[in-house]
């Protein structure tokens, strides 16, 4: 008897503890994750049938659940990077992001899904800067937050579309002021 995608996504649901337990061991990698989201998919753009499913690798090396969403709050979302800027996502927290081994595949897979997985974009910078960075004119920054600054303008060009700064970030002290230590301003 064969195994269709509806019965794989009901053993996946079933059994979700054991596939995470399996998942943590290094049992199950990230190429069978995506092989099983593949399959339970089964051509399906929606991604409706991964709705609830223990089958997103992330970032911080866990599994989450598929959501499905009705409207989408960036808040809420689990961003995919591009493979070429995967090591910008260690400025933010790794639980935000599809696992860098499974953003290319799953880019491809769920491109016009509605599900919180999305595409990294400038919005969704935006909206992790801010998360770390309150708008303010000018600023004296921690050490950390002078150096978080430092990294993400050096990955910047990777993380951000080429032209004009998104509005989101131009309230936010990101520049440094030159000789004066740990101040920032906004652009």
């Amino acid at each position: 008897q064969r195994i269709d995608a509806t019965a794989a996504r009901h053993i996946v649901s079933h059994f979700a503890s054991r596939l995470v337990e399996l998942y943590d061991n290094k049992k199950l990698t990230i190429a069978h994750i995506l092989a099983l989201t593949r399959f339970v998919l089964d051509g399906d753009k929606s991604g409706s049938p991964l709705n609830g499913l223990h089958l997103l690798p992330l970032a911080d090396g866990s599994l989450a659940s598929f959501r499905s969403i009705t409207s989408l709050s960036i808040g809420d979302a689990i961003f995919m990077l591009d493979p070429s800027a995967s090591d910008s996502q260690r400025l933010f927290s790794l639980s935000r992001f599809v696992h860098a081994d499974a953003s290319g595949p799953l880019l491809v897979a769920l491109s016009h899904c509605a599900l919180q997985v999305i595409p990294f974009n400038d919005d969704a910078l935006a909206h992790l800067v801010r998360e770390r960075i309150r708008p303010t004119p000018k600023a004296t920054l921690s050490n950390d937050d002078a150096e978080w600054i430092h990294a993400l303008w050096g990955f910047f060009s990777k993380l951000h579309s080429p032209g004009e700064l998104h509005r989101d970030l131009r309230d936010l002290p990101l520049v440094s002021v030159a000789g004066e230590r740990l101040q920032y301003i906004s652009v």
